[in-house]
């Protein structure tokens, strides 16, 4: 996935903050996930050995990292639980961040309703309705102020929780202010995939307790040794995320073919939910882009005399509704990236994409 950036409306609106009376507007509330060169296998003779780093590391937060750092121990449990704590981590920590930036764009939009108030005081041609209307937007923005600084409170409440028990306070505290504080929602880096190979199913626990009770049949022959053949072939399909994955060929042990199944239906409804969220984040990001133009063509209008101030603060209104929708979208994105981390058992990015040949589909 990437996204072009979108020009921040903080330098956009640098030269009217005086004129509006409103402080510097935050960057728009997206990164840019991508992948660079710098981080693609090497080539040479031989084939480089993957680095496994944990999932996470897609994010780039450092803040994140040292949250996760008692959730990395080889001997913290079972692998299944221990990748479930590491997800719900996430996701509480990722909702944090999209509640602060949720936050902070309602604080913007309550001020441009105030400032709307103050210029509808002096504009003569404004009708009763017109300022009624105001005046209900100036408390519904309030009243949405109130509403995200309590969720913010009981996200933050949600990964104190967690990690209370792992991390002092004097660690915890800070890390989940500066959380807080942070202006840009947390995305991860990726290349969006088509598919997968379908040996990434090895890395699941299911599937891993799967493979140990079938070793020994490896060393037997005929009709075990024929479906061991077929369990291969099976594990080599890819997984798309464009259709129902390919039935499994039929497997004499009870439960193997099942378990196998519903773990490829598993990962290929996951990837097929990312490729949803990411497009679904794009199309915001370009909107908010549009929003972002707009709103500068009218401020340089009205410099010139030509449009007045109300439709101004209409349009920084509009945008900054769209940059809180985007920071929604981007939660869902993140939402998507754990629930595919979680359904092949956290490989990572780095991982993920070892496994795809150079003309593996991907956009």
């Amino acid at each position: 996935m990437q996204l072009r950036p979108v020009r921040p409306l903080a330098l956009l609106a640098a030269a009217a903050v005086l004129a509006l009376g409103l402080p510097v507007l935050a960057q728009p509330a997206i990164g840019q996930p991508a992948v660079s060169g710098a981080e693609t296998a090497p080539s040479g003779d031989a084939a480089a050995p993957v680095v496994r780093q944990p999932w996470w590391s897609a994010f780039e937060d450092t803040r994140l990292d040292a949250l996760m750092v008692p959730l990395q121990s080889p001997a913290a449990g079972d692998p299944a639980a221990v990748l479930q704590a590491q997800a719900d981590t996430v996701r509480a920590y990722a909702l944090l961040r999209v509640a602060g930036v949720r936050l902070h764009n309602a604080r913007q939009r309550q001020q441009v309703a105030e400032q709307r108030q103050l210029a509808l005081q002096t504009a003569e041609e404004a009708s009763a309705t017109t300022r009624r209307a105001a005046a209900r937007g100036l408390r519904e923005a309030r009243q949405q102020v109130e509403r995200l600084q309590a969720e913010q409170l009981a996200r933050v409440a949600e990964v104190a929780t967690r990690l209370r028990s792992r991390h002092p306070a004097e660690i915890l505290g800070p890390l989940l202010r500066g959380a807080s504080e942070d202006t840009q929602v947390l995305l991860p880096r990726f290349h969006l995939m088509d598919e997968l190979p379908g040996v990434v199913l090895r890395r699941r626990p299911d599937v891993a307790r799967v493979e140990a009770s079938l070793a020994p049949v490896g060393r037997g022959l005929g009709a075990d040794a024929l479906d061991l053949a077929r369990y291969l072939q099976a594990m080599s399909l890819p997984i798309r995320a464009s259709e129902q994955p390919p039935r499994m060929l039929r497997l004499a042990w009870p439960g193997v073919g099942s378990v196998m199944e519903q773990a490829r239906q598993e990962v290929a409804f996951h990837l097929w939910q990312l490729g949803a969220a990411t497009v679904a984040t794009r199309e915001q990001h370009a909107h908010v882009a549009r929003l972002a133009q707009l709103w500068q063509h009218l401020r340089d209008q009205q410099q010139a005399g030509r449009v007045g101030e109300l439709q101004v603060l209409d349009a920084m209104d509009e945008a900054l509704q769209a940059e809180d929708q985007l920071a929604a979208s981007a939660g869902e994105l993140v939402r998507a990236w754990v629930a595919l981390q979680l359904s092949v058992g956290g490989a990572g990015r780095t991982e993920l994409e070892s496994l795809l040949e150079q003309d593996a589909p991907a956009r």
